[in-house]
C-alpha cells in the first residue's frame, strides 16, 4: 500500500494506492476505553465502514511495548491493528504514535534530556509516558537528540519486522 498527501487544485488530498480517498476518518481515542477491542469501538468501526469510511486512526504508545531491559516488540500496536481489521478487513489504518521514551531510557541518557535554565526537573517515575505532564517539571527527552532519533529509528525497524511477521503490513 502506498499512502501520501497530494496537492490537487491547491488543496491537500489524501491518496491511497493512487486513488484520492475521502478525508473522513474514524479515530479511536487515546484512552483505554477507545481501544479497538471494546464493543463500542467495534460498533463504531463497523458503522463507519457501512457509511463508506474505511480510514481508521489508532493511537499507540511506543513505550508500552518497550521493556526496561531495552527489548521491543510492537505487540500492543499489532493488537490494535488486528482489532480494527477483525471488524473491517478493508480498513486502511493510520497510526498516531506517541514516541516519548521510557523513564529507563531517559535515566540512561540524562545528557539527552531537555534542560531549562534555572529550573531543576524531577524524575518521579510515575509512568512510562510523560505526555500528560506537559507544563510540569517532569524530566522530558529532547526530540532533537541525535541519540533518541537513532534509537527510535531502530525501534521503527523492529516494529516494521513485527508488522510483516504478524501479517498486518502488506
Amino acid at each position: 500500500m502506498e499512502a501520501k498527501l497530494v496537492n490537487e487544485g491547491g488543496l491537500p488530498k489524501f491518496e491511497l494506492n493512487g486513488k484520492v480517498v475521502s478525508p473522513l476518518i474514524y479515530a479511536l481515542s487515546d484512552t483505554p476505553v477507545g481501544q479497538s477491542d471494546r464493543p463500542w469501538s467495534k460498533k463504531a468501526i463497523s458503522d463507519f465502514h457501512n457509511a463508506g469510511i474505511d480510514l481508521v486512526g489508532i493511537v499507540c504508545d511506543l513505550q508500552e511495548d518497550w521493556h526496561d531491559d531495552g527489548s521491543y516488540y510492537p505487540a500492543s500496536i499489532i493488537k490494535e491493528i488486528k482489532g480494527v481489521l477483525a471488524v473491517n478487513p478493508s480498513a486502511k489504518i493510520l497510526i498516531r504514535l506517541n514516541v516519548t521514551p521510557t523513564y529507563p531510557w531517559m535515566r540512561k541518557h540524562p545528557e539527552e534530556l531537555i534542560k531549562y535554565y534555572g529550573v531543576e526537573c524531577t524524575d518521579t517515575g510515575l509512568g512510562a509516558c510523560v505526555k500528560s505532564k506537559d507544563g510540569t517539571r517532569e524530566i522530558k527527552a529532547s526530540f532533537f537528540s541525535e541519540k533518541w532519533k537513532k534509537d527510535v529509528g531502530d525501534l521503527f525497524a523492529v516494529m516494521k519486522k513485527g508488522f510483516v511477521k504478524e501479517g498486518v503490513l502488506d
